[in-house]
């Protein structure tokens, strides 16, 4: 067992990329609309509650995406934060 513990920072750029990489792109999502093929009553009307719904679906998960790098980002300084502390008090009890 070594004397420190180590997060390392280009993990946690690799685990960001993981979760976020074209996140945003995937959630600009927006669906073709039907009623200029078909125009007929209401069609308008259901091409827009269609697209209503997936942008607040893809909305949803951006932001759940969003939520989850966020944490993994948390943890990431947690752990650079304990080890700086676990490292300063073996420095202190080390010989010289």
């Amino acid at each position: 067992m070594g004397q420190t513990i180590v997060s390392d920072a280009h993990g946690w750029g690799s685990v960001r990329e993981s979760l976020w990489g074209g996140v945003q792109e995937y959630g600009s999502f927006t669906p073709m609309n039907i009623y200029a093929a078909l125009p007929t009553a209401g069609s308008a009307d259901h091409d827009g509650r269609i697209a209503q719904a997936a942008r607040s679906g893809l909305t949803s998960f951006v932001e759940l995406v969003q939520q989850d790098a966020d944490l993994t980002q948390r943890i990431h300084d947690a752990l650079q934060e304990t080890d700086a502390h676990a490292a300063a008090s073996l420095a202190g009890g080390a010989e010289r």
